[in-house]
């Protein structure tokens, strides 16, 4: 099992480039890509929301419009 863990903190403005990176690197591949992701509040450290999703810049964009 691989386990792949990218931790950012982004600005609004900055959610396209951090959707096609990941779209990038895990889109297409032909090795499993289910992931859970996190997002959190990096001031006070609170977990905001955990997902799952088969291509993680799919889930991604979903919450980054």
């Amino acid at each position: 099992m691989l386990c792949l863990v990218v931790r950012d903190a982004y600005q609004r403005e900055q959610a396209r480039d951090l959707r096609i990176a990941l779209k990038e690197l895990f889109d297409g591949v032909t090795w499993d890509t289910v992931g859970v992701y996190l997002f959190w509040d990096p001031e006070t450290r609170n977990n905001l929301y955990i997902g799952k999703d088969s291509k993680l810049s799919v889930g991604f964009a979903r919450h980054n419009p």
